[in-house]
């Protein structure tokens, strides 16, 4: 196992699938690009990458002006989505094949398993070209975005992927990769739980915008120092034949070291990449080490959890019957949850009263 080796982020531009006439057209329009990218990297003499990570849902960009309309509907989450893996796949394995690197990327996926629902979906692929991880986003802006999350279907998916399923973690010969999709960066415990599961590297495919971006970057920070991981972060360099501004979505992509550190980051949108070096002894010695700033150690998660378990807020199977169908549905769900937390406090009591 290599001590050091360079990781890359790949700040590609993004052509819109617009109909469903062009959406093979557009795809392999974006992977020849995107091939060519990772061929230039690979052809660096020193930093040529081990992992390289692209964005959030690079190959299709998201449902909005579809034809002559205004999109994010079910129905155009499903139009965009392909199966994960599938041909479009494929070109990016015989790139990871062929440069012997590990190759991180996301889409809206439709599993034949699961019919009528599109998952958010994050992958890492092997240099064999096998998709050898799969995340389903947990985490989505509610009432924004209509497709389906893990926690949405819980009691089905448990029952049929077990709750191991949620949050993998793939023990490799550059470390234990993991990953993590754009709005997760919220909710800190999608990184601890996959750092808890042995996470060393976490990528994070993202489409955050400007007006996201800002306390993104320094949740990103947050997320990397709690939790002793590296951070590797690809968002959009440009988004082209799309409604929204070409460079709504800002770059900045970034990798952080396990104290939060930028290692390497690109400062602005447009299309770029760029590497950097991971140190896996450096960051098992910090892990294996007594010192203070040593966190994941520890995290008193039995204490915390009564306090989660009694809180009863967003709810799993919101969505086991029906998918959402329209960005709206989560609205409904959001609301109630508000309501229900106005009326109770979110915690259990322990019959006592702080004194001043």
């Amino acid at each position: 196992m290599p001590d050091q080796f360079s990781v890359a982020v790949m700040q590609s531009a993004v052509t819109v699938v617009r109909t469903q006439e062009d959406k093979d057209r557009v795809i392999r329009e974006n992977l020849r690009r995107d091939a060519e990218l990772l061929d230039y990297l690979a052809e660096d003499p020193l930093y040529a990458p081990r992992l390289a990570v692209f964005p959030e849902f690079f190959l299709t960009g998201v449902p909005e002006g579809m034809d002559g309309r205004k999109g994010r509907r079910l129905q155009d989450y499903r139009m965009i989505s392909m199966a994960i893996p599938s041909g479009y796949t494929d070109v990016l394995a015989a790139k990871a094949v062929e440069h012997g690197m590990y190759v991180v990327g996301n889409g809206f996926e439709a599993d034949e398993s699961w019919p009528g629902r599109v998952f958010n979906c994050s992958y890492v692929i092997d240099p064999k070209g096998k998709v050898a991880l799969k995340y389903r986003k947990v985490n989505d802006m509610a009432g924004r975005v209509a497709n389906t999350n893990t926690p949405d279907v819980y009691s089905e998916y448990a029952r049929r992927h077990g709750d191991e399923s949620f949050f993998p973690v793939l023990d490799t010969e550059i470390g234990r990769l993991a990953c993590m999709t754009c709005f997760d960066v919220y909710f800190p415990e999608v990184a601890r739980i996959l750092a808890m599961r042995g996470a060393e590297i976490i990528a994070m495919p993202t489409g955050e915008p400007y007006s996201l971006s800002p306390e993104m970057e320094t949740l990103r920070k947050s997320r990397a120092i709690e939790n002793s991981v590296y951070l590797a972060c690809a968002n959009h360099g440009e988004t082209v034949g799309s409604p929204r501004p070409a460079g709504q979505q800002r770059g900045r992509s970034v990798i952080l070291d396990y104290r939060g550190h930028v290692v390497q980051m690109i400062d602005g949108p447009g299309e770029a990449v760029t590497s950097g070096m991971v140190d896996l002894e450096a960051l098992r010695k910090f892990r294996g080490s007594p010192h203070g700033l040593n966190l994941l150690p520890q995290v008193k998660s039995q204490f915390y959890a009564r306090f989660y378990a009694a809180a009863d807020l967003w709810p799993l199977d919101a969505f086991l019957h029906e998918p959402i169908s329209d960005k709206g549905d989560g609205t409904e769900v959001l609301k109630n949850v508000i309501r229900k937390r106005g009326a109770r406090p979110a915690g259990p009591s322990t019959g006592t009263q702080s004194r001043d």
